[in-house]
């Protein structure tokens, strides 16, 4: 049979087989949130993290009465007069007790009322009432699958989460990347799993397993997803939560250990230790050249990288909140067990060391009405600096602004931070970022950003000093509560533009179209979205693109079965389609397919409440 048909017969066997399937289900992420994970990825982020946090908010659903500031900024879908109105209007009048309620909130309104409808609960923050009150075992089963029609195994992906009476979780990630082999015949490749406690008293949260950690603006320690790529201006503040389970299988960016978050005085104090194995490249038995993060061991050389350094990290974080200003002091250490092997040339010679290392930081921030201030400031071993500092300003519901500046020292070395950067890392650069966004015409909203970046030293690539560019311009209508139209200009500084119409037909049909282009490329999409009842729902996509090669290639966001976000590269003439089917048997358990002329994939999904 030839591959045509055969991929053929196997999108029409799907359509048929979900036919033939004879209740009502949770639909999926809201189309602001996708675009916000879009843009995410399409900043080479890593960006599952963020769909599973988006994903755990929808499933839990905690009550927007309970919702304290932090929380709600680290949301990100709610700009800070929103936040700060909100605050208000609990204070004035109480609980807010259904979405209708929500939307004569000043700065709200019955489209974002909806949005935060499919996140949280208007249920009553009772002083009696306690968050641990169903001293039952719920469970959370994922299993996904994923193959390439032009490449060899299947990529399976396994979770499972078990909480008791919401002080309790236990979860367990299985993963193995098509193309690699169960090690032993039978253990994936890789395996990540954790217990968590959580208290009320002394002991906030203890975890020993995998974790991540987040602390400051990312200076010294960001063990975690950012989103200062989001685009709104509020982003660029960074509103840690310090510690968070690990659950993504993305196989470099986490701790292994155990961590311990207590209550200290006035604040908290966070300690934690980590002994983690990683894929590098190793000379020898001593020395090492390179650290890779793809997570893929699928060839001899791929294997010989796996595992083959172990790293050494132990830390501390006290944090404290008073009056209108949170502030902390991070400090950490760590070390590989091989020393440094690396080639030294202009772009590194200041990025090398040896032994134990570490860095240490001070941060504040600080909110008042309609201001955010931020800031920190910290050093490594060697005493070379680095710090940050901005400002967030809404005067009102239809005006956010924000500025952020930075100055990184060329020897500045934190293995383990996450800052607003446009480098790799946090070092050789002194920037600043401005972002605005302005709602107007009720309907209407204009946002847009422009970064400049000079870099005092030579990086990769580049001999001397030198500086880029980078902006960004946006104009958005939104028509009702799902459809929408956006023109958006950016370019680094060579110019980039698209359109995108996401049009809700009825309840039953939606079409998005999207076109996109740069001086020697153009490209877009068609799908549409079919939704005959709420067990099932049928999306097709048709993509299409001319380019003059690699260097002008566009990036489409592809939906898929859910934690497999894709933005693929599209170059040369080509043209792609799939087909994404999601269908509900029953009220907890979840049924996804993807066919596309590529690959296919398969998801599934179940709840056991307690």
């Amino acid at each position: 049979m030839c591959r045509e048909n055969w991929k053929g017969r196997f999108v029409l066997g799907i359509v048929a087989g979900l036919l033939r399937l004879a209740c009502a289900g949770a639909q999926g992420l809201p189309e602001s949130v996708v675009q916000l994970i879009e843009q995410q990825a399409s900043e080479d982020v890593p960006y599952e993290e963020l769909e599973l946090y988006y994903e755990d908010l929808a499933r839990r659903h905690p009550s927007i009465n309970d919702l304290h500031r932090r929380e709600l900024e680290e949301f990100r879908l709610l700009g800070i007069f929103q936040i700060e109105s909100l605050l208000d209007y609990r204070r004035k009048y109480g609980d807010i007790l259904s979405e209708t309620e929500l939307a004569l909130v000043d700065g709200f309104n019955p489209v974002t009322a909806a949005l935060c409808s499919n996140f949280f609960s208007y249920t009553s923050s009772s002083p009696v009432a306690s968050p641990y009150v169903d001293p039952s075992w719920s469970h959370l089963v994922t299993m996904k699958a994923k193959s390439a029609f032009d490449s060899s195994g299947t990529g399976a992906t396994l979770k499972y989460l078990a909480e008791y009476g919401g002080r309790w979780s236990l979860g367990l990630t299985a993963d193995n990347d098509a193309g690699e082999a169960l090690r032993g015949g039978w253990a994936p490749d890789f395996v990540s799993a954790y217990a968590c406690f959580k208290g009320r008293s002394v002991l906030r949260q203890l975890i020993v397993g995998d974790y991540t950690v987040r602390a400051g603006q990312g200076l010294a320690l960001w063990k975690a997803f950012g989103m200062s790529t989001l685009g709104a201006p509020a982003s660029v503040a960074r509103n840690p939560e310090s510690l968070r389970p690990y659950t993504s299988s993305d196989e470099a960016n986490f701790f292994r250990g155990v961590a311990a978050d207590v209550r200290a005085g006035p604040g908290d104090l966070l300690i934690f230790a980590s002994v983690n194995a990683l894929d590098a490249r190793v000379l020898g038995d001593s020395l090492y050249t390179s650290i890779v993060k793809g997570g893929y061991h699928r060839s001899a050389t791929e294997l010989e990288k796996r595992h083959s350094m172990l790293e050494y990290v132990a830390g501390c974080r006290f944090s404290a909140e008073h009056s209108r200003m949170r502030y902390g002091i991070t400090a950490l250490a760590y070390r590989y067990d091989k020393a440094n092997g690396r080639r030294v040339a202009d772009y590194n010679r200041y990025q090398i060391y040896d032994g134990w290392w570490g860095n240490a930081s001070a941060d504040i921030y600080c909110f008042w009405h309609d201001f955010r201030l931020f800031g920190e400031a910290a050093v490594d071993a060697g005493l070379s600096g680095a710090m940050l500092a901005g400002a967030v300003w809404s005067p009102r519901y239809e005006l956010e602004t924000s500025l952020l500046c930075r100055l990184y020292s060329r020897s500045y070395i934190a293995t383990h931070a996450g800052a607003y950067s446009s480098l790799s890392s946090c070092s050789n650069q002194r920037g600043a970022t401005l972002s605005v966004k302005w709602i107007f015409a009720r309907d209407w909203s204009l946002s847009g950003y422009a970064q400049y970046s000079y870099y005092p030293w030579s990086r990769y690539g580049i001999d001397g000093p030198s500086s880029a560019f980078k902006y960004q311009l946006a104009l958005e209508r939104t028509f009702g509560r799902e459809s929408s139209a956006d023109l958006r200009l950016n370019g680094n500084p060579s110019p980039r533009w698209r359109a995108n119409a996401v049009w809700a037909v009825n309840a039953r049909w939606k079409l998005t179209a999207r076109y996109a282009g740069n001086p020697a490329a153009c490209g877009g999409f068609l799908e549409c979205t079919f939704s005959p009842s709420r067990k099932l729902r049928l999306t097709a996509r048709l993509t299409a693109c001319w380019t003059d090669g690699w260097d002008s290639r566009l990036f489409f966001y592809e939906g898929g079965v859910p934690q497999s976000f894709n933005i693929e590269p599209w170059y040369g003439n080509r043209k792609g389609v799939y087909l994404l089917a999601k269908y509900t048997p029953f009220r907890n358990v979840e049924l996804w397919l993807k066919a596309s002329d590529r690959n296919y994939a398969f998801f599934t999904r179940i709840f056991i409440p307690g």
